[in-house]
């Protein structure tokens, strides 16, 4: 530019498109008209995150914080679930939601995954399960065959007797003792025992 010398001094302070100024940000000097390209390239120039989730980070560190620390960029569940989810709601997920996760047995204190334990409930040994008999017991899965073969009253018996008849074993003792055709009674006369037959 061709300007009067009283106006050159302002110009070539204030006003010219060649004169070097410092980046703001990296401090290092540039022509007024260069600072543009610089500003899309300084590498200490803040950014806010791409991903959304509200960090400001100055160019050069924006690549390690989204690979690092940004809790928007979405990954894999690690227990292998297959779900995508951002990075800061995946603990939450690993920790109470994913299916891939363990947790232990109510009954047996044993851990499996979230997605077994429908399946371990149908065989785990000390769940509580009421007789299948309906007689009114209640015991863990491991000691029901136990408790029907000694001590449920609604288990189906012969007579031991040997007069053929089964009933529940409740009703057992009655039937011996009062109703067994092979029951043995006492005659009211002479004293000596008969069976009832």
């Amino acid at each position: 530019m061709v300007l009067p010398r009283d106006e050159l001094d302002m110009h070539v302070n204030d006003e010219c498109v060649q004169r070097m100024i410092p980046c703001k940000h990296c401090k290092r000097d540039f022509k007024v008209c260069d600072m543009r390209n610089h500003m899309e390239e300084c590498p200490k120039m803040p950014l806010t995150c791409e991903l959304g989730c509200g960090t400001v980070a100055c160019r050069n560190n924006m690549a390690h914080h989204i690979e690092e620390e940004c809790g928007r960029v979405m990954e894999k569940c690690k227990l292998g679930c297959g779900i995508e989810l951002p990075r800061d709601e995946l603990d939450m997920h690993v920790n109470e939601k994913c299916v891939q996760r363990m947790i232990p047995c109510e009954h047996c204190r044993i851990d499996f995954k979230v997605c077994d334990m429908r399946n371990h409930m149908e065989e785990c040994p000390k769940i509580m399960l009421k007789c299948e008999l309906k007689c009114g017991t209640v015991v863990c899965r491991k000691e029901m065959a136990q408790h029907l073969k000694k001590d449920c009253c609604r288990v189906i018996e012969h007579c031991k007797l040997g007069c053929g008849i089964e009933l529940p074993r409740y009703e057992l003792d009655m039937h011996v003792s009062k109703k067994c055709v092979h029951r043995k009674i006492c005659c009211n006369h002479c004293k000596r025992i008969f069976k009832s037959m």
